[in-house]
């Protein structure tokens, strides 16, 4: 990456966040990807993890516990998982619905997603409100979605996983009383929890909502699962629950709507960044520099049972050490009163301290007054589908175009004309010609 913007003349120093997927070698807290960036660039970066991958997690741990395994790339096993892979299943039956609260998109949202993922939205709607049909007000017909045809299973494809599970929840009554059981439980768990928090990022796709999101995850599991269900899922979260990190709970504070949220986040800041100072004014006394430290990024310790987001990792302060004087220009020594340190719990059973989001940490005082009054705004998404579709863009330039030049242009171009037609053409306005008007 680095090479890529020295070849380009990019201004490394214009690289405030980095994201991706959260598997290991990005996100390790020694090793990873975005950890040896941090050190080459001597600085650290605002991390953005994709949430969209992260509430996947849980089902996928959940669908497990309930008798489900991989047993190839791309297929399903045990009672439930050869279910799903089945396209020939019963028609839909009477089911019980699922009532959750289940949030209701605009069309201008849906028209931002996918086709199965619009397809599972209905299918969560329906299992809510008991009915297996949507009826379509724009066009002023009812819509019978069950009829249309789900997309193939695939480990990587966890939105059709959840989509054939509420088909064969809503018609469990076809089958035996344990994959009744085990689909309803299923299916409560994606109503009520995986989809709603899914739907929930898709409305409110800002970095700032980030942690939001994990708390909204935790509430909705804590409130629908049963015991054993929440071991397994709990564990999950606390896993990959790298969005919840202080930084990304100080951002979400500072946009807050709530004025005394906001302002409970301005002071976190300003404490650490005293605390950052007093350390500072210690090496200049002492005469010695030490070398400047890469925060490590690690997952806090969630406290599961949080009342709210900004409660929802453990703090303590610790004391900072110091000189217990210091010298006035009068040559009288007077006490010294060092800040205290604030550290949070990792998953480690560990202390770190917090630190200030790197995305703020160049604000002035004065910014910080205006953020009490006024929300900090940031476009920043907190998921990287974009980036997936860019890559799957330029591996398939690679195999088209031999030199960098020509691959960067046909992105651009292909880029520029999705977002210029996106929404006006339709595959109706391509069919094929009949024989007898050939």
């Amino acid at each position: 990456m680095l090479e890529y913007a020295k070849k380009w003349q990019i201004d490394l120093g214009m690289f405030k966040v980095i994201g991706g997927d959260q598997t290991s070698v990005n996100s390790g807290h020694n090793g990873g990807a975005f950890r040896e960036l941090e050190v080459m660039l001597k600085r650290t970066l605002q991390r953005s993890f994709c949430l969209l991958h992260q509430v996947e997690l849980p089902l996928r741990k959940l669908f497990l516990f309930y008798g489900g395994s991989f047993t190839a790339p791309g297929t399903f096993g045990g009672p439930i998982g050869e279910l799903i892979m089945s396209d020939n299943l019963p028609k839909v039956t009477k089911f019980k619905k699922i009532s959750c609260d289940f949030p209701r998109l605009s069309e201008e949202v849906l028209e931002k997603m996918s086709n199965d993922s619009v397809l599972m939205y209905k299918y969560c709607v329906a299992v809510d409100t008991g009915k297996p049909y949507l009826f379509n007000k724009a066009k002023n017909k009812i819509d019978r979605f069950v009829n249309n045809k789900i997309g193939p299973c695939s480990t990587a494809r966890w939105i059709t996983l959840g989509t054939r599970i509420l088909r064969v929840y809503m018609s469990s009554e076809s089958y035996n009383s344990h994959i009744q059981e085990t689909s309803e439980r299923l299916a409560t768990f994606i109503v009520s929890v995986y989809y709603k928090v899914f739907a929930n990022i898709k409305r409110k796709h800002r970095l700032t909502d980030a942690a939001i999101h994990i708390y909204d995850q935790i509430k909705f599991a804590r409130d629908v699962c049963q015991p054993e269900e929440k071991k397994v899922v709990f564990q999950s979260i606390q896993q990959n629950a790298y969005m919840a990190n202080p930084e990304s709970v100080i951002l979400a504070m500072i946009a807050d709507k709530d004025k005394n949220v906001r302002e409970r986040g301005v002071s976190i800041i300003q404490t650490v960044r005293a605390s950052e100072a007093f350390d500072k004014y210690i090496e200049v006394q002492s005469g010695v520099k030490r070398p400047k430290r890469i925060r490590k990024f690690i997952v806090p310790k969630l406290n599961f049972n949080c009342k709210g987001y900004t409660n929802m990792i453990i703090n303590k302060f610790e004391e900072v050490k110091g000189p217990g004087t210091i010298p006035t220009s009068d040559g009288v020594s007077v006490p010294l009163r060092p800040p205290k340190r604030l550290m949070f719990m990792t998953k480690l059973d560990t202390y770190e301290p917090v630190t200030v989001p790197p995305l703020v940490e160049d604000l002035s005082p004065e910014d910080l007054e205006r953020i009490k009054q006024h929300p900090f705004q940031c476009n920043i998404p907190c998921h990287s589908q974009a980036v997936e579709h860019t890559v799957a863009l330029v591996t398939k330039s690679t195999k088209q175009y031999r030199t960098e030049k020509t691959q960067l242009a046909a992105v651009l171009s292909t880029a520029a004309a999705r977002k210029e037609f996106k929404g006006k053409i339709s595959h109706k306005r391509f069919k094929l010609a009949k024989d007898k008007d050939v």
